[in-house]
């Protein structure tokens, strides 16, 4: 016996001395005579295993429907989504420290083994799986194999060279779904045919996919996952990049900002991996060579997921490829731009400190207001600068709305608390929009030397303008008003069905507060006030009249009892331990039973949300926030 085999014995006997249930080996197992112990029922019996050929040469005897899966790469915890098969375990995606980030929305649930190159034995047994799958194994599995098989049946689902659809196909058999998978490819090859009509009918778009590496941009050869997607749509590469591998694997060496016409074509997708390449290509987006590219020339540029892009695939990356597609081609040339946006000027927008005429379709765009720059990025506009509030993401866009970029990013022109306006007239904009800010006149009348500004609306305090009236005003800026209508219609509609799943939210009371000089409370007015009463929530009436008309305000001690309240969003602390809220507090309902919701804005996207309350940031924001608010409502049974 090999010191792994011995090792896997021996985990199995620590977990059976343990109580945990955990069955022989499949493989191993002698599989039951249905003629001789049910011989009345065994001409209606279906088989319990069935006999296959892996992607190996194998014979490999699996169950005829697996039930608890392990897989064992991306393509295969991803194909097995696809056609509804939640496994028990997978590993994590290439890089990451869990499974694949393209995949939370849909992995819930589901275990880490382990990184794809160590996956732990331990984490494999403990989840008894039925059947062990794995595509290409590396040479870390390979090592592992036959450990692997001690445990279960190990099929290997698709080999080196095999595109995506293939590997696809061979799953679908192994988990008995070939019907789910050739109604999926069906499905896709339709979705490719109509994003193919958005191309010219009487040209060849070149496409070039780019990942942006910290010490500068590497090209994807032309026979990775994205690139075959590009070419189902009618992309070619080009015709440059064809040996631009080298015999370097997927990608080329490492190009120099010198030599980046390279990376050029009609099209360019930009990926990332990681913060470092993400700030690599901030800096180089502002290289004059980048920007002489003919791509950045005519928008056509789209920053893509790299975990997505540049991986090995399968079919739910497929479809995000095919979104990432989609947006690029409509986006590159119609969003904010067509003739309709340009019929709708000259506009006329009122504001705190006036009037702004905005004589044509503006091309150049400066956010000041901390959250303007969603809203914008919702309709199709990039801004050329924006605020940075918070966060230090770069060109102040969260991840909520990375993929509105296009490759581009806007320049910093302040940091909440400043505005730097040297740096505004150096990017030379067209409309500066300052809605979700507290502009004093002062700063608009400077502001307005530099260009036409839409300052904050009247009628609402500083920094609680509703996201819907951001979204409206801004697609008056920019000519799509009707776009905007769209885009606030979509998000309420969000909020009604919150309520419907939730009816328990209708009516009860809720507060948001933060341990700043004590307790600071958010106001109705403030628009995390705002977010509370349009999922349904009350907040009582006495907050208001204590911390005044403004966003929010200090509680004294004497009023700690308003908290008292069904459920409370406490923002960056990070428990319930310790004196938070004073001694009064300690004893409220809402803290003995639990009634609390405690979030990180700063190391939490979902917390920064809360925030922002755009218009992209809540569909975000509520996917994060509602089950936390639900089991919140719930409390601890005290």
């Amino acid at each position: 016996m090999s010191h792994r085999m011995a090792l896997v014995a021996i985990i199995l006997v620590a977990l059976l001395a343990a109580g945990c249930q955990v069955a022989p080996p499949v493989a191993t197992a002698p599989v039951a005579d249905t003629a001789t112990a049910a011989p009345a029922a065994a001409a209606d019996a279906a088989p319990a295993t069935r006999l296959l050929t892996d992607s190996a040469g194998r014979s490999v005897e699996v169950p005829a429907n697996p039930a608890r899966i392990v897989t064992l790469t991306e393509l295969d915890l991803d194909s097995a989504l696809a056609l509804g098969v939640a496994p028990v375990g997978s590993v994590n995606g290439r890089g990451q420290l869990d499974l694949p980030a393209y995949l939370a929305d849909r992995s819930a649930g589901i275990e880490s083994v382990g990184s794809l190159a160590e996956p732990s034995l331990e984490k494999i047994v403990a989840l008894n799986p039925d059947l062990i799958i794995v595509g290409n194994p590396i040479p870390a599995i390979e090592e592992l194999m036959e450990d692997l098989q001690q445990i279960a049946p190990v099929f290997v689902t698709w080999s080196a060279g095999q595109d995506w659809k293939t590997a696809f196909t061979q799953i679908g058999a192994v988990l008995n779904r070939e019907a789910e998978a050739e109604a999926f490819l069906a499905d896709y090859s339709q979705r490719t045919a109509a994003i193919k009509a958005l191309l010219p009918a009487d040209s060849v778009s070149e496409a070039s996919v780019t990942r942006w590496m910290p010490d500068g941009p590497v090209v994807m050869i032309p026979t990775t996952f994205s690139s075959l997607i590009l070419a189902d749509v009618g992309l070619t590469r080009p015709a440059a990049h064809v040996d631009i591998g080298g015999g370097h694997g997927a990608h080329s060496e490492v190009i120099s900002l010198e030599k980046l016409d390279v990376i050029d074509a009609d099209w360019l997708f930009i990926g990332v991996l990681n913060p470092d390449g993400a700030a690599a290509l901030e800096a180089a987006q502002k290289n004059p060579l980048f920007l002489q590219l003919q791509a950045v020339q005519q928008n056509h540029v789209a920053a893509v997921d790299g975990t997505v892009w540049t991986s090995i695939g399968g079919p739910l990356a497929a479809l995000t490829v095919l979104d990432d597609i989609e947006k690029a081609l409509i986006g590159g040339s119609e969003a904010g731009s067509g003739p309709d946006a340009a019929a709708a000027f000259p506009v006329t927008i009122e504001h705190k400190f006036g009037n702004t005429e905005i004589p044509e379709l503006p091309e150049r765009i400066v956010a000041v207001g901390l959250t303007d720059q969603d809203a914008l990025l919702a309709l199709g506009v990039v801004p050329v600068g924006a605020t940075e509030w918070f966060g230090e993401y770069p060109g102040a866009i969260w991840p909520w709305a990375q993929d509105k970029l296009n490759g581009a990013l806007p320049e910093l022109v302040g940091d909440g608390s400043t505005i730097n306006f040297e740096k505004i007239a150096s990017l030379q904009p067209d409309v500066i929009v300052a809605l979700f800010a507290g502009l004093t006149e002062e700063d608009y009348e400077l502001l307005s030397q530099i260009a036409p500004t839409v300052a904050q609306p009247d009628g609402y305090i500083d920094w609680g303008i509703p996201w819907q009236e951001q979204t409206r005003i801004l697609g008056q800026v920019v000519g799509q008003a009707e776009r905007a209508d769209e885009l606030v219609a979509e998000v309420e509609a969000l909020f009604t069905q919150v309520q419907q799943d939730h009816p328990d939210f209708v009516g009860a009371t809720a507060v948001a507060a933060t341990p700043y000089q004590g307790i600071w409370v958010y106001g109705s007015e403030d628009i995390r006030g705002q977010l509370l009463s349009a999922l349904g929530f009350v907040i009582p009436p006495a907050i208001d009249e204590a911390v005044g008309a403004a966003f929010g305000g200090n509680l004294s001690q004497e009023r700690v009892d308003l908290l008292d309240v069904d459920v409370i969003i406490w923002r960056d602390v990070e428990d319930a331990a310790g004196e938070l809220g004073g001694p009064v507090y300690q004893k409220l309902p809402v803290h003995t039973g639990g009634h609390e919701v405690f979030i990180d804005s700063y190391n939490d996207p979902v917390g920064g949300a809360t925030s922002f309350v755009t218009v992209l940031s809540l569909p975000y924001l509520l996917e994060g926030l509602v089950p936390q608010l639900a089991a919140a409502l719930i409390g601890n049974g005290q």
